[in-house]
């Protein structure tokens, strides 16, 4: 699936404008848009094409490091760690705190199937970077993965109320609270059906 490039969007407060081809079909769409879609992908199975996306989104500087996490996170699904590892390090430049450090650890910990340490690593994290909304909705899918519903809302909840742009966070959030509650997903203009896409 190739992402076109950005193009600038008319509407300034919109920001840029991302166009990709997701199952033939091209999709024209704002940044949380994009980033849900990426998310979206990547919880189905479709690996490469939400990496095309957080590739593409993260060279967008305004954003923080959530569409590298998210990346990131792609890689390690793929058993790519030194990539996952790298990516982190581009998104955590100058890290003193070892954010990347424990944020690879977490990725790969929950890879390789140990969840309790990948919980404990991310809830060490949110509980210091609460500019991070990224950790709180990996930390509650997570704890949805261990069979711990109510954390995994909590953690949801979370990451929805620290997403100071209301953006694509938000709204990954907000679709695994509906889905948790049994309700049908919301598709917004211009969001593709993953069914349809081949990786």
């Amino acid at each position: 699936m190739p992402a076109l490039p950005a193009t600038e969007s008319r509407d300034k407060p919109m920001g840029p404008i991302f166009v990709f081809k997701i199952g033939g079909k091209s999709l024209k769409l704002d940044y949380p848009h994009s980033f849900a879609l990426g998310d979206q992908l990547l919880h189905s199975g479709h690996l490469s094409s939400a990496k095309t996306i957080f590739e593409t989104l993260g060279r967008v500087s305004n954003r923080g490091p959530r569409a590298k996490i998210m990346l990131a996170f792609c890689h390690a699904r793929s058993n790519e760690f030194a990539a996952c590892s790298a990516t982190l390090t581009t998104a955590f430049e100058g890290d003193k705190e070892s954010i990347s450090e424990n944020l690879h650890s977490a990725l790969v910990f929950q890879t390789l199937g140990f969840r309790s340490d990948a919980i404990d690593t991310l809830r060490g994290l949110a509980s210091r970077l609460a500019g991070l909304p990224t950790i709180c909705l990996l930390l509650g899918d997570f704890f949805a993965l261990q069979g711990d519903p109510d954390k995994a809302s909590d953690c949801w909840k979370m990451a929805i109320k620290r997403d100071a742009f209301r953006g694509g966070v938000a709204l990954a959030a907000n679709r695994r609270l509906r889905s948790a509650r049994g309700e049908r997903p919301v598709h917004g203009h211009g969001r593709a059906d993953p069914s349809s896409v081949h990786s």
